[in-house]
């Protein structure tokens, strides 16, 4: 009788949950809410009791507040109404979502493995970065667990069935209330809740051939195993046929009409996720317009956020109001969504009046969001110098820096490899080359943003399709547009960290798959070979009918 293999994904969720159970052990009593983790402990304390989303001031005077978005004061809200509002339950929860999202991104890379899928869950399992910043009570932690598994839900729904786009708005809408910023991966989710029976190339690249024209996202590789790495980054149209000419010119149309057909519906799946996301926080704006001194979508802190990033003191990344240049028209303003929005008005007024200046930032921005591995040294010191001084700072920024760069390490190295394979013609190889001699050296020098945009450039030219790749890249360069319009911070990486881990697996895994025809045999095994993948466990395969501040 054969021996059954423990499924990759609880094995990764269960290493996660002890290390970050141990965690949570060492940190309950030594580390206080700090820095935006103290106004979420108050707003949370105070849901808890059944005030709501509301402001106690020195004076006496209770106000609605909205300034910080909803989700994540709600979220421990309700877990302090039953276990008590203590900074220990606010880290299991963090706990509890992290090894999650271990379990999802095994199961997002599952198809190409038990081995990647293995390591895909204890990337994201022993992620320096997320093990550490366990303790903290803020948001970018539980939201990049939350996009991990929204992707993967949204992915086994779609592959099932019509339905998928709805769990991904639902989802997106309720990800929206801890960051509103995610609403801009409305189009990834759209490709990943395309339904299996579409097979066919991706949202932007489809599978034709003579025999059956198929114009929607197809997620038909992982139900066989991929003989060509090329399967999961795009199919060309494959045209011969031997009726002539003729032929081949309606073969032609039908490919263009084809292409064009998933592409309108691709992007009418985007816009009713995101149609379903916005229904989704629809109540919260409704309780903002009727409570608050005018309406706000989520959150009031937006407008401080864009002056931050766009004002005469601006440095790319957080600096007090007073310090970037408190605007003298809103000295009087003392609404709290009025003064947003004069400060948005300010932001934006700046950012005309010198637009050159703001993207002379950019870099920096970029550069404070994903260069340096300071977010969980900078928590925890913030919370107890004492119990962590610069020495283990130190210690944890070396060895986030290490996590991070090994991710993009092996996500640029990936994504060549894959590249190099694809390119046809002298052209399209000295463009890859170029690209390596762009991204390369920064792997080994003080900035590491400018990889991250060779990475996705890289993407625009290859147009992958495997789950675990669209979700991470699209993640990347929507984190890295919002933070080069508004500042940076290190801490707003870790949104991106985990599905990056996904994606990094994910390619490198994809560039050992040998290509059709290849002689050696083992033709698209599994890393470890054809067993691995036979033996994976069958629920997380695919069936076939299937500001903040810092």
């Amino acid at each position: 009788m054969a021996r059954r293999r423990l499924d990759p994904g609880w094995l990764a969720f269960g290493v996660a949950l002890l290390v970050r159970a141990v965690v949570v052990l060492l940190s309950a009593e030594r580390f206080p809410a700090a820095a935006d983790g103290a106004f979420y402990q108050v707003v949370a304390e105070r849901i808890a009791q059944g005030d709501g989303y509301t402001w106690l001031w020195p004076d006496g005077a209770v106000t609605y507040a909205a300034h910080y978005p909803i989700g994540y004061p709600a979220l421990l809200g309700a877990v302090y109404a039953v276990f008590g509002a203590a900074p220990w339950v606010a880290m299991t929860v963090a706990a509890l979502l992290g090894a999650l999202s271990a379990l999802a991104a095994s199961r997002l890379v599952g198809s190409l493995g038990r081995r990647a899928a293995l390591a895909a869950g204890l990337g994201v399992a022993l992620h320096p970065s997320l093990v550490l910043y366990t303790p903290a009570l803020m948001t970018e932690g539980v939201v990049g667990s939350g996009v991990l598994l929204l992707g993967w839900l949204t992915l086994a729904r779609g592959r099932a069935g019509r339905w998928g786009w709805l769990l991904a708005g639902l989802g997106l809408g309720v990800l929206c209330l801890f960051r509103p910023q995610v609403i801009l991966l409305a189009p990834a989710l759209a490709w990943l809740a395309t339904p299996a029976r579409r097979a066919g190339g991706g949202a932007p690249a489809r599978a034709i051939s003579t025999e059956k024209l198929t114009d929607e996202p197809s997620h038909a590789y992982q139900t066989e195993k991929l003989t060509d790495p090329s399967r999961a980054l795009r199919t060309e149209p494959r045209i011969s046929d031997p009726r002539g000419d003729n032929s081949t010119v309606e073969l032609t149309e039908s490919v263009a009409r084809a292409r064009l057909g998933g592409s309108l519906r691709w992007l009418a799946r985007a816009a009713a996720i995101t149609l379903v996301a916005l229904l989704v926080t629809s109540p919260w704006t409704a309780r903002n317009c009727a409570k608050m001194d005018r309406c706000v979508w989520v959150s009031a802190n937006g407008g401080w956020n864009l002056l931050i990033g766009t004002g005469p003191g601006a440095t790319g990344a957080w600096v007090p109001v007073e310090e970037v240049g408190f605007p003298d028209e809103c000295r009087e303003v003392w609404g709290e969504a009025e003064k947003d929005a004069c400060f948005s008005r300010a932001g934006r007024r700046y950012l005309q009046r010198d637009f050159l200046r703001w993207l002379a930032l950019i870099p920096k921005k970029l550069s404070y969001t994903f260069d340096y591995g300071d977010a969980s040294g900078w928590y925890l010191s913030q919370s107890n110098p004492e119990a962590f001084g610069e020495r283990a700072r130190t210690v944890a920024f070396v060895a986030e820096l290490v996590g991070l760069r090994l991710t993009a390490l092996v996500l640029f190295v990936g994504l060549v490899r894959l590249a190099l394979r694809q390119a046809q013609g002298r052209r399209a190889r000295s463009l890859v080359m170029g690209l390596i001699v762009l991204g390369a050296p920064w792997l080994l020098l003080e900035w590491l943003w400018p990889t991250y945009l060779v990475v996705l450039v890289l993407a625009l030219w290859l147009r992958p399709r495997h789950p675990a790749l669209v979700l991470g890249l699209w993640t990347l360069a929507t984190t890295a547009l919002v933070h080069a319009v508004f500042f940076g911070a290190s801490r707003y990486a870790l949104v991106a960290a985990p599905a990056l881990v996904a994606s990094a697996v994910a390619a490198w895994v994809l560039t050992g798959r040998r290509e059709e025809g290849d002689t050696r045999g083992n033709q698209g095994a599994a890393p470890g070979g054809e067993a691995d993948a036979a033996d994976y466990d069958r629920g997380s395969r695919p069936s076939p009918g299937a500001s903040h501040r810092q």
